[in-house]
């Protein structure tokens, strides 16, 4: 039932990983160098602060989603912002595709420039629109960029 109302995918697609970054990098031997303001210690289930300081630059969605091995499908990042009104209002969508076998989950990421100050959240969904998983996160106006640290992903 939960399948037929597009509750829940309709395959065992699982969000392993996901942050919001400052920058992600793919390196020659398959792993990725992000950027990234840590969280604070009392959000230790955070991989990246659930804040985003911003100097008018662009912001990954860094997600890694675990799919049966054999399997190939699109997923989506959708960038979602949080209006006056409180709705929030699609303001970019990015398709890629992914592989399944990778125990860790399949990685790939999305830009999203144009960031107002304000409530953000990027979503992962499959093809079809079913969540998979999502980080929530505010925007907030500087005018230099807080102190980053790096991860290898």
């Amino acid at each position: 039932l939960l399948y037929f109302l597009n509750v829940i995918p309709p395959v065992p697609l699982s969000l392993k990983d996901i942050g919001i970054y400052h920058s992600v990098l793919h390196r020659s031997d398959g792993t990725y160098l992000a950027l990234y303001e840590p969280p604070a210690w009392y959000q230790f289930w955070r991989n990246t602060s659930a804040q985003y300081t911003s100097a008018g630059g662009t912001a990954a969605c860094f997600s890694a989603v675990f799919a049966p091995a054999d399997l190939q499908t699109p997923i989506h990042h959708v960038w979602e912002y949080k209006n006056a009104g409180g709705e929030w209002e699609e303001r970019s969508r990015i398709s890629f595709p992914i592989s399944g076998g990778r125990e860790e989950g399949y990685r790939g990421w999305s830009n999203k420039s144009a960031l107002v100050p304000g409530e953000w959240r990027c979503n992962v969904e499959t093809s079809g629109g079913a969540l998979i998983g999502r980080i929530s996160f505010a925007v907030l106006a500087a005018s230099t960029t807080a102190p980053l640290s790096q991860r290898t992903l």
